[in-house]
């Protein structure tokens, strides 16, 4: 298991993740891996900002889903490695409202607004 890395790794974006690379680094080596991270309020600027962001962040409610995701793993070890990457809400466990599968998306999560046009050409 890898993280509590605070902010989520969604769509595309989880090809750029070390904490997402950790866990692919796993796999590779024949072991399964978990990445954990958990959705944040806001962004600092290139840092600026970053304590501030990080306070009131439910670490143990993060803790608390990943230990249950990596026991249903040891517990039914899968035939073949399997890499999760496990997003978590920055809420106490008993407000969330349960788990959800999901695949990599194709488009980015800015680009879901539409296409961009500019100078005659539409591009993504």
């Amino acid at each position: 298991m890898v993280g509590i890395n605070p902010g989520v790794n969604v769509g595309r974006s989880v090809y750029h993740s070390g904490t997402v690379g950790a866990a692919l680094t796993a796999r590779a080596g024949g072991i399964s891996g978990v990445a954990v991270s958990q959705a944040v309020r806001g962004f600092g600027v290139e840092g600026q900002g970053w304590d501030e962001m990080l306070t009131g962040q439910a670490w143990n409610s993060a803790a608390t889903v990943a230990t249950a995701l990596v026991g249903a793993l040891v517990t039914g070890i899968p035939g073949q490695p399997v890499v999760a990457n496990l997003n978590v809400p920055n809420l106490p466990v008993e407000a969330m409202a349960g788990w959800r599968h999901t695949s990599i998306g194709r488009i980015p999560p800015g680009d879901l607004r539409g296409p961009a046009r500019t100078e005659g050409r539409t591009s993504w």
